[in-house]
C-alpha cells in the first residue's frame, strides 16, 4: 500500500545465473494509480516526495505539488519508470546498459490518498513463479519467451479441491496458456491442459474439475503468444469442499436433514478498469471485491453477457441475464447474497409491476421483471418464509418481488396455492435440494438493473466503512448469479469516469442524458486498423475518439501526458468533462471520420479507423468517448484491431523472484 508522500521502497539482488537474460517486475493496481520507478542508484528514491507523518492541510497540498513535480521528471530521477493503469510489466534486458546482475531499487508511490497494489521481480530464467489463489498477477513475455508460474493446492484431505480455475485476461498480444502437473512446465506440445487460442477473446477462464486434477498438489502454468510480446494477467481460484459441519444446514419447518457440505467458494479480486470474462456452464454464483480508491468518486460495477446471441445485432428480447448484486464494508463484511446486499437498494423491490412469465411468447425480458422455473418437484434445504396463498405461479413472483426481505427464489404449490420465498443464494441451492410437491422459480430483474450499478462516493466508502476496517480501506463485495445457465459474461469495476479498457469482448455500458463514458483501446505497432462496433439498445449514443497516446515503450497509456494527438472530439477528455451536448453539436460528423452517431434503439454500426486517416497511430492507445445528449442510454461497444493486435483484437485482420502485496 502507497499513499500522498508515503511510497513503498523495495529493493531486488538480480542473480540471473549463466544462461538468465532478463529481469521483470510487475505491478497490479488494485486500486488508485501508483506509477512505479526503478533505479540501480538508492539516491534516486530520496528524491521522492515524503509527508514523514506531517498530516496538516499545508503538508499535504505541498506533497502533492512535489509529487507532481517528479512525476513530470520521472526519467531524470529513474532509470526505468511505468505510469500504472491496472497492472502492467517492466522487461530489463540483460544488454541493456544499466541491465545486468546486481542491486536494483524500485519505488512505487501515488499522489493519491490511498494505492493497493501487488508487486513481483523475478529472474525471467524458466522458473516458476508462486501464483497466489484469488490474487491477480500481472505479466509478460518477449516474443517467443514464456512466463511460468506455479500453484499449490497442498494435500489437505478435510477441504479436497473440488475445482481449479484460471482467468487469463491478455492486455497486449494473444497469449496461450497451458497447465501441466508434477515438476515438468508445460510446453505446447507436452501440456496436460492448454486453453487453445486465448487471444481470439483476449480473455479465457481454463476450468480444471477434480476429475482433471486427480491426485495433483501443484500446477505449472506457462504463457506464452506465439510470434509477438505478450503481457496480460492472471488469477487462479481454488474451489474447495468445505468439511462437515462448516455449512449452514436447513431451518424454517424443515425436517432435519443432512445436505452434502456446500464448496467453500473463492473471491476474485478485480482490477481497476480491467474487465474479466468468465464461463459458467452450471447455476451458481460468482463472487468478487474491489477496493474502492481513496479518495472515493462514483463507482461502476457492470456484467456484459457475451458470446453467441447476445453478441448479435439484435439478440432476443427473452433472454436473461446473469444477476449482480454488491455490498460495500471492510474486508470481513462478507459476501453479497440477496438476503445481504447494498446495491441494487431493496427500494427497487417494493415497487408494484406486473412479473411476467418468462417462458411466455413476446416477453421482453430487457424491460420487465420476469420469472423462471428452475426446479420441478424439490425445493432447496434453505430457510424460506411464507408468503401466503397465490392464485398462480404469475401471482406468488408479484408477492416474491414485494416482499421486503429482498425475495429472488420462491416455491409455489399448483395444488393448494401455497407461495413461499426461498432464502437461497442461487438455483443451483448449494444447502441441497428435497423433494416436495412444489416448483422452485427464480425472479430476473429487467436487463439493466440486473447487470449495472452506479454507486455514488458516499455509497462506495462511508464513514462506518472506512472506521470498521481499521485503516485497510473499503471494499466492495460482487456476486454474479447465474440462475439461467450456461452463463458467458465479463465484468468490471472502475470510477465512472475511468477508461475502460476494451480487451476483445464487448462491454456493456447504461449512462444518463449527457453523460460521457470511456474507454480505451490499445495498438500495437503492426496493428492495420481499428474497427469499433456499438450495439444500441435504448437512447442515441454517440461514439467519438478523444485523442491517441503514445505508448511506444509498452507502457500503460497516460491520457494527461503530453505526448497525445487530439481526436475528433478533444473536449470530452475526462479531465475537461465538456457538455456531450455541446461537444456533439459543434462536431461535423461529415468531415470527421473518428466520430459517429446512432440512428437510436435499436441501431448497430462499426467505425473503422484506417492508416488512412490523417490521425492514425500504432504503438499508441486511444481514448474513446461516448453519450446521448437528450436520453438515457444503455449500449455495448467492442473493439477489434487488425494485424498484430492487442489482447484479442486479431480476428479479422490478418524465476525465482521476490513479490508482495502493496
Amino acid at each position: 500500500r502507497a499513499a500522498l508522500g508515503e511510497p513503498m521502497l523495495y529493493r531486488y539482488l538480480h542473480a540471473p545465473g549463466k544462461n538468465a537474460s532478463a529481469l521483470q517486475m510487475a505491478v497490479a493496481a488494485l486500486s488508485g494509480n501508483p506509477d512505479l520507478c526503478v533505479s540501480r542508484n538508492a539516491s534516486a528514491m530520496e528524491k521522492l516526495p515524503l509527508l514523514s507523518g506531517a498530516t496538516d492541510v499545508a503538508a499535504r497540498e505541498a506533497a502533492e505539488k512535489e509529487t507532481e513535480a517528479f512525476r513530470a521528471a520521472i526519467a531524470e530521477h529513474c532509470t526505468w519508470h511505468r505510469e500504472l493503469d491496472g497492472s502492467d510489466t517492466l522487461t530489463v534486458r540483460h544488454d541493456e546498459p544499466e541491465g545486468g546482475p546486481g542491486w536494483y531499487y524500485a519505488a512505487v508511490f501515488t499522489d493519491d490518498a490511498s494505492a493497493q497494489f501487488t508487486f513481483t521481480a523475478r529472474v525471467v530464467d524458466g522458473k516458476a513463479v508462486p501464483l497466489e489463489p484469488n490474487q491477480p498477477a500481472s505479466g509478460g513475455a518477449p516474443t517467443g519467451g514464456w512466463s511460468y508460474y506455479a500453484l499449490n493446492l497442498g494435500d489437505d484431505s478435510d477441504h479436497p479441491v473440488e475445482e481449479v480455475s484460471l482467468v487469463l485476461t491478455a492486455t497486449l498480444g494473444e497469449p496461450d496458456l497451458f497447465v501441466s502437473f508434477g515438476e515438468k512446465l508445460p510446453g505446447r506440445a507436452d501440456a496436460e491442459h492448454d486453453a487453445a487460442k486465448v487471444g481470439g477473446r483476449s480473455a479465457y477462464t481454463l476450468t480444471l474439475p477434480a476429475s482433471d486434477l486427480g491426485t495433483a498438489t501443484r500446477l505449472l502454468i506457462g504463457v506464452q503468444a506465439e510470434g509477438t510480446p505478450c503481457a496480460f494477467s492472471l488469477t487462479a481460484t481454488v474451489t474447495r469442499r468445505a468439511a462437515k459441519g462448516e455449512g449452514s444446514g436447513g431451518s424454517g419447518g424443515f425436517p432435519p436433514a443432512s445436505p452434502p457440505p456446500p464448496s467453500l467458494e473463492p473471491v476474485l479480486r478485480l482490477l481497476p478498469a480491467t474487465p474479466m470474462a468468465m464461463d459458467v456452464s452450471d447455476a451458481g454464483v460468482k463472487n468478487f471485491e474491489y477496493v474502492v480508491p481513496s479518495p472515493s468518486t462514483d463507482l461502476e460495477l457492470v456484467v456484459t453477457p457475451l458470446g453467441g446471441e447476445w453478441e448479435s445485432d439484435r439478440p432476443p428480447q427473452s433472454l436473461l441475464p446473469p444477476k449482480l448484486l454488491a455490498v460495500t464494508g471492510g474486508p470481513n463484511e462478507g459476501r453479497a447474497t440477496p438476503a445481504h446486499h447494498d446495491f441494487p437498494p431493496q427500494r427497487t423491490l417494493f415497487e408494484s409491476s406486473t412479473v411476467r412469465d418468462a417462458g411466455e411468447r413476446n416477453v421482453d425480458a430487457r424491460g420487465s421483471w420476469t420469472y423462471k422455473l428452475v426446479q420441478s418437484s424439490k425445493r432447496c434445504r434453505a430457510a424460506h418464509a411464507d408468503l401466503g396463498t397465490a392464485s398462480s405461479a404469475q401471482d406468488c413472483a408479484a408477492k416474491c418481488r414485494a416482499s421486503a426481505d429482498g425475495c429472488a427464489y420462491f416455491t409455489y404449490g399448483r395444488r393448494g396455492g401455497k407461495c413461499h420465498a426461498e432464502r437461497t443464494t442461487s438455483s443451483a441451492c448449494p444447502e441441497g435440494l428435497e423433494r416436495a410437491d412444489l416448483e422452485l422459480y427464480a425472479l430476473f430483474p429487467p436487463w439493466d438493473e440486473a447487470t449495472s450499478l452506479r454507486i455514488a462516493a458516499q455509497d462506495a466508502a462511508p464513514a462506518s466503512c472506512a472506521a470498521a476496517s481499521g485503516g485497510a480501506g473499503c471494499v466492495l463485495h460482487a456476486a454474479v448469479i447465474c440462475d439461467a445457465p450456461p452463463c458467458h459474461f465479463s465484468v468490471v469495476a472502475a470510477p465512472a469516469d475511468q477508461p475502460i479498457k476494451l480487451v476483445g469482448q464487448a462491454q456493456r455500458r447504461v449512462r444518463p442524458a449527457n453523460e460521457w463514458a470511456y474507454f480505451s483501446v490499445r495498438v500495437a505497432k503492426d496493428a492495420t486498423d481499428v474497427v469499433l462496433t456499438m450495439r444500441v439498445e435504448s437512447g442515441s449514443p454517440s461514439l467519438c475518439v478523444v485523442e491517441t497516446v503514445d505508448t511506444a515503450d509498452d507502457s500503460s497509456p497516460d491520457f494527461d501526458s503530453d505526448d497525445r494527438e487530439d481526436g475528433a472530439c478533444p473536449q470530452a477528455h475526462p479531465a475537461r468533462a465538456a457538455d456531450p451536448k455541446l461537444v456533439l453539436q459543434q462536431s461535423d460528423v461529415a468531415a470527421d471520420a473518428w466520430l459517429k452517431r446512432s440512428d437510436g434503439d435499436g441501431s448497430f454500426f462499426t467505425l473503422e479507423l484506417l492508416p488512412s486517416d490523417k490521425r492514425w497511430c500504432t504503438s499508441c492507445s486511444i481514448l474513446l468517448a461516448a453519450a446521448s445528449p437528450e436520453a438515457a442510454s444503455t449500449f455495448t461497444l467492442t473493439a477489434v484491431v487488425g494485424g498484430v493486435s492487442p489482447a484479442g483484437g486479431g480476428g479479422h485482420g490478418g524465476g525465482g523472484g521476490g513479490g508482495g502485496v502493496g
